[in-house]
């Protein structure tokens, strides 16, 4: 059965609520604070309403932070429009998943349900958007990753998008970046098996620096939430590499870093988005220095709307947003860009589908971290820069483009 019969239920329930949704409204009802729940309401065109936009992050567990930031450049792009889209107030929903499958699975499922939400805007991992995608895919809900660059989120999906570039890009850039300005000849590459995240990135990274005439002399493995690495690492230093691909998040990395340079792993640190956050420097101390890792966006970029997006976010909580608060932001303005345009066109920007071809139709979208075009995966087609590691923090170095 297609995704758009399962959803005639929901359909008919949104229609019973419609009246009194409208009388929330008029008497004041949304606000620019994030829910707890509410209902759905709303017609087509100018009619006005409430539109429910689930937000699901990590808001405890091992990336908390990364929920955090990526949380905080959502609710940004929602309250900077008076969360209001037309006649419409945009009421955002956030939900913890944890950074865990069950509890994602169930938080999603209660914002389709309960919430009856158009969109979700999530989650931050692979590990965890990949389960919660089918059940949006199934359901016939749009979703949006701001972060999520596992290559097979959205292929053959109908209602799955991403804000992000995906690991065969970032692979690809770390591999050139690695023989062309590092001159690096050999690779070592270390990796979490059990995160797809991670094994994804290794594999692009790998097979693109073979490609480009590099030599991959050793590859290892562990699994999350293994402390000691001395023994993979030990090995690698024996194999003397040029470079070292350590595709993760920050908080292995920053450990893994220590005991590379404890062992005598002498080569060039190498990594992706996942090192972006500032406590890379406290678990990695000198050892993460003058590494090297592909992100989505830089603070010292010069784009207008990268310029007002920084001071927007400083004013309003007080400290440099990260590249997931960007990819945050850009997630959630792509959805009330589609929202307005389903509006502007006469439609009804309740209606998932509605919002889904708008979706689709994106093209040009002056985004924080780029000018975003969806291709026919629903990935978007824009840069990636490169960022070094310094005692100062993270400093830009040079930027890549698709090709």
């Amino acid at each position: 059965m297609g995704a758009r019969s399962k959803r005639w239920p929901r359909r008919a329930v949104l229609a019973g609520l419609v009246a009194a949704s409208l009388l929330l409204a008029a008497c004041g009802g949304g606000g620019g604070a994030p829910s707890s729940g509410g209902e759905a309401g709303g017609g087509g065109g100018e009619g006005g309403g409430t539109i429910n936009i689930g937000l699901l992050m990590p808001l405890t567990g091992q990336i908390s932070q990364f929920g955090e930031q990526t949380r905080n450049g959502a609710l940004l792009a929602i309250k900077q429009k008076g969360n209001k889209v037309g006649n419409y107030t945009i009421n955002p929903i956030v939900e913890d998943d944890k950074n865990n499958e069950t509890e994602a699975v169930a938080r999603v499922q209660k914002l389709v349900t309960e919430d009856q939400v158009v969109a979700v805007i999530g989650s931050v991992s692979s590990r965890i958007s990949i389960p919660v995608s089918e059940v949006l895919e199934q359901q016939g809900v749009v979703m949006i990753s701001p972060t999520s660059t596992a290559d097979s989120l959205t292929p053959g999906k109908k209602w799955i998008f991403r804000a992000c570039f995906y690991d065969s890009f970032q692979g690809q850039v770390m591999a050139k970046f690695a023989r062309e300005e590092l001159n690096a000849q050999t690779a070592a590459i270390l990796y979490d098996m059990a995160n797809p995240y991670s094994e994804g990135l290794y594999k692009s990274f790998e097979a693109a620096f073979q490609e480009m005439g590099g030599q991959v002399v050793k590859v290892d493995s562990y699994r999350t939430g293994d402390q000691d690495f001395r023994a993979q690492l030990t090995s690698i230093a024996q194999a003397n590499p040029d470079v070292l691909f350590l595709p993760d998040y920050y908080d292995p990395v920053g450990v893994v870093a220590q005991q590379a340079r404890e062992v005598g792993v002498k080569a060039t640190l190498l990594g992706a988005d996942g090192w972006d956050d500032s406590k890379l420097y406290e678990l990695g101390g000198e050892a993460i220095l003058d590494g090297y890792f592909s992100n989505h966006y830089s603070i010292e970029q010069e784009n207008p709307e990268s310029k007002a997006f920084v001071e927007a976010f400083r004013q309003e909580y007080g400290e440099d947003p990260s590249a997931l608060a960007a990819l945050g932001y850009d997630a959630a303005n792509l959805l009330l860009d589609a929202i307005q345009r389903v509006i502007d066109g006469g439609g009804d920007p309740t209606d998932p589908a509605q919002i889904r071809d708008a979706l689709e139709q994106t093209q040009g979208f002056k985004g924080v971290t780029g000018t975003i075009s969806f291709d026919e995966n629903h990935n978007p087609i824009k840069d990636a820069v490169v960022l070094q590691t310094t005692s100062e923090g993270h400093k830009y170095v040079t930027t890549v483009s698709p090709q």
